[in-house]
């Protein structure tokens, strides 16, 4: 781990504070609000005009799983530019993400773990009506792959049946 990452990592078994004040971390939520929304409108509107392979069946659990485990992408060198410093910084500081102790490597891509500082002991979300979009949009559905999907969350996916002609 590189030393200018540390600054966002958390101590053992703890939950960093939010170093934003919360003066400047709200508006910034509020203020990107209706981007988060168009642009989930927009996503949604492809699924309609463009079925995806896999249809997602199922409910929430409200178990908190999600949450928990959050995959970040991360660059493939290793290398932080300043786009990234700052898409880090909107995650930490201004969503309420945090980063776990542990990384996930697949298909030689690695990704961080986050949590979310918001999650509630019952499983719910402390901050439901200015939630992420990463959040509104789970689990997500990609047109050529399957979705990945938590064990237990309540979700599942099926391959969907051809349209007859």
């Amino acid at each position: 781990m590189t030393e200018k990452l540390k600054m966002f990592q958390p101590s053992i078994n703890a939950i960093p504070k939010q170093k934003l004040s919360p003066f400047i971390r709200w508006p910034l939520r509020v203020i990107a609000y209706p981007f988060m929304m168009i642009d989930l409108f927009s996503h949604r509107m492809t699924l309609f005009f463009m079925r995806p392979r896999y249809k997602i069946t199922g409910s929430c659990k409200q178990r908190g799983s999600c949450c928990n485990y959050i995959h970040l992408g991360w660059p493939k060198k290793g290398r932080l530019t300043f786009f990234s410093k700052l898409y880090i910084l909107w995650q930490t500081e201004v969503l309420g993400f945090y980063f776990k102790d542990f990384d996930f490597v697949e298909d030689n891509e690695v990704t961080k773990v986050m949590g979310c500082r918001y999650l509630k002991k019952d499983g719910s979300c402390g901050q439901y009506r200015l939630r992420p979009g990463l959040c509104r949009n789970w689990p997500k559905q990609h047109f050529f792959r399957e979705p990945v999907l938590l064990k237990g969350c309540g979700f599942k996916s099926e391959l969907r049946k051809p349209l007859k002609k």
